[in-house]
């Protein structure tokens, strides 16, 4: 049974179709503070470093290709939209502002996910897989972007207009 990208996992896609690495392979925890915690997973082609900041719903993830690793045409962040899955919410997508964001079916409250390109690394390509995941791919090697997830039972986001607000706001703040 084919999986899907989650929130922010990340997916190829190259001249013989779509890739998506297999589990990572090790990982370190760079720094961990009351603040934030830095961590890289490191996987075949690629090294991520994440960084979570204390308070918001945004996670940073810096992917990091390895030397001599070949490079896909397309490689970039994932969202899980597939019914099957549960994730077919409302789908709000705005290249301009380079963010997917999602407000899932209610299931004891509505998750809320969204996967925002950093604006220095230019506009993102939209496209689909065969697991129902909608991407925001990069042609640059090495890119930036958020992953974020919330719940819409902890009262911060209970519409979907709050949480498109929230994750439009987060993106603008991005500086380019």
């Amino acid at each position: 049974m084919a999986t899907g990208r989650g929130c922010g996992g990340i997916g190829a896609l190259g001249a013989d179709g779509w890739f998506h690495e297999k589990n990572w392979k090790a990982q370190r925890m760079l720094e961990k503070t009351d603040a934030k915690a830095v961590f890289e997973l490191d996987y075949e082609t690629y090294t991520v470093r994440g960084t979570v900041t204390a308070g918001c719903a945004f996670t940073k993830f810096e992917v990091l290709p390895k030397a001599g690793a070949k490079a896909p045409t397309l490689r970039g962040p994932g969202l899980d939209i597939s019914a099957k899955r549960q994730h077919d919410g409302q789908l709000k997508v705005d290249l301009a502002k380079g963010f997917i964001a999602n407000f899932e079916p209610e299931t004891e409250g509505h998750v809320l996910t969204a996967i925002v390109l950093d604006p220095k690394c230019g506009k993102g390509v939209l496209a689909s897989d065969e697991m129902d995941c909608i991407y925001l791919l990069q042609k640059n090697e090495a890119f930036t972007y958020y992953a974020g997830a919330a719940w819409s039972g902890a009262g911060t986001f209970k519409t979907p207009e709050d949480w498109y607000g929230y994750v439009k706001a987060f993106a603008g703040s991005l500086k380019k």
